[in-house]
């Protein structure tokens, strides 16, 4: 009776390693039985049998060949494959907070929400249970429940046109604590904006000299574009300096130059 759908994607693994593959991707959708602690009582079941998705990644991110590269997967690997199959259905503005979480490692470890609805879960085996379990380091897994994703999804195609006026490209720089996620600039950032940003992402996290112990640096790329006519200088220029300010005020970031 397993309480997650790990129980059976690690054996997997498992077998996988023995059989000599170097990069492994698998995934399952299954039901899995948690205690109900009001269970029992009349006609009530004991136990509770959600189906959830789960997904497990390791090793070579590529395969071996002349155009593949040595790096293996890693926690955005797995943070990008929730994301796949979350815009295949239809599924936007998913908000990913880092959290502590068995079996996960407290490093890499992010709950996943659309608005006040918990999707699951995803981040990085800690090493101590991949040991136990006589599996390699780097073994990255998710989970979701099918219910709260049903909820949320929008299954129904939906065309849009494409937008007829440029896009203007500004970049961002922003240091910040260590422990502040990315995802809480990156709401400023488009709750300030408003409807002239188009899309907000993260494409560069450095630490280390010169930055001081505890800091980090955090670049974000911004697209500004208007529906309905081109974009002048002096506007993009205002939206970006009041983006500036409001991520300075709020969440005491630094500029950087």
């Amino acid at each position: 009776m397993r309480t997650s759908l790990f129980a059976s994607l690690l054996p997997n693994l498992a077998h996988n390693l023995r059989q000599g593959q170097e990069g492994v991707r698998l995934y399952e959708v299954g039901r899995v039985y948690l205690r109900d602690p009001e269970g029992g009582e009349g006609m009530r079941p004991v136990a509770r049998e959600p189906v959830r998705v789960g997904g497990l990644l390791w090793g070579r991110r590529l395969p071996r060949g002349w155009t593949g590269g040595t790096e293996t997967n890693d926690f955005y690997d797995a943070k990008g494959a929730v994301e796949g199959l979350l815009a295949s259905v239809g599924v936007s503005g998913v908000t990913a907070r880092p959290m502590l979480c068995v079996p996960y490692h407290p490093r890499a470890c992010a709950s996943l929400s659309v608005g006040r609805t918990v999707l699951g879960t995803v981040g990085e085996l800690h090493p101590q249970v991949a040991k136990a379990l006589d599996l390699p380091n780097g073994v990255y897994l998710f989970e979701l429940e099918l219910e709260a994703l049903v909820q949320v999804a929008d299954v129904v195609p939906r065309l849009r046109a494409l937008n007829r006026f440029p896009a203007v490209l500004r970049d961002l720089a922003v240091v910040v604590p260590e422990s502040k996620p990315a995802e809480d600039i990156r709401a400023v950032i488009q709750e300030v904006g408003g409807p002239l940003v188009e899309e907000v992402f993260v494409f560069d996290v450095y630490v280390g000299s010169p930055l001081p112990p505890g800091r980090k640096n955090l670049a974000f790329a911004l697209r500004y574009r208007a529906p309905d006519r081109t974009l002048r200088d002096e506007e993009v220029q205002a939206a970006h300096a009041k983006i500036v300010e409001e991520v300075n005020r709020r969440l005491g970031a630094e500029l950087r130059t």
